[in-house]
């Protein structure tokens, strides 16, 4: 009788089966769209942390370089920080290499000529935006005499979009 028994409770389990093939695939397949959402959302997270980095870059960039003019302000008042086009500073970049090797470097203790401090402060300036940007000549600092105020415009690549952005320094 105990042998009966057991073929009557195999034969009940038999008749359950459990979950079927097709039950595992629909669960896989929800399961997969469910990461691939994920895996989503983690890289355009990512791409927008990007984004937020190189436009924080930018404006501690420009704040530096204000806080530079700013510092030298009797040679700024004069328009001497005026970097208009990529042809001007490039120039800046050749001078502050030439400067850098020579006797003008003015990131030590000793005394610098104003022209000395801002060949320093913009070839600096423009080293560091090589960082941000592989085309920082496209970056601009201009002077407007009549108000006294600098105008910086720094460009930048964000995903293969052309991004700039711009601030003005009062004297």
């Amino acid at each position: 009788m105990a042998t009966n028994n057991y073929r009557i409770c195999f034969r009940k389990i038999a008749q359950h089966g459990g979950f079927t093939l097709v039950e595992v695939l629909v669960s896989l397949a929800i399961l997969s769209f469910g990461l691939l959402g994920l895996a989503m959302l983690q890289l355009e997270g990512t791409k927008n942390n990007t984004d937020a980095y190189f436009r924080t870059q930018a404006s501690l960039l420009a704040y530096d370089i204000m806080d530079r003019i700013r510092a030298n302000a009797t040679y700024a008042q004069t328009g001497g920080y005026n970097i208009p086009d990529d042809t001007a500073a490039a120039s800046a970049l050749t001078t502050y290499t030439t400067c850098k090797t020579s006797t003008c470097q003015c990131d030590t203790l000793t005394s610098c000529q104003a022209q000395d401090v801002k060949n320093y402060d913009i070839g600096k300036w423009y080293e560091t935006l090589g960082v941000l940007s592989p085309d920082q000549n496209k970056s601009t600092i201009t002077w407007n005499a009549a108000t006294l105020q600098y105008t910086i415009v720094i460009r930048w690549t964000e995903r293969a979009v052309r991004k700039s952005r711009e601030w003005v320094v009062q004297l």
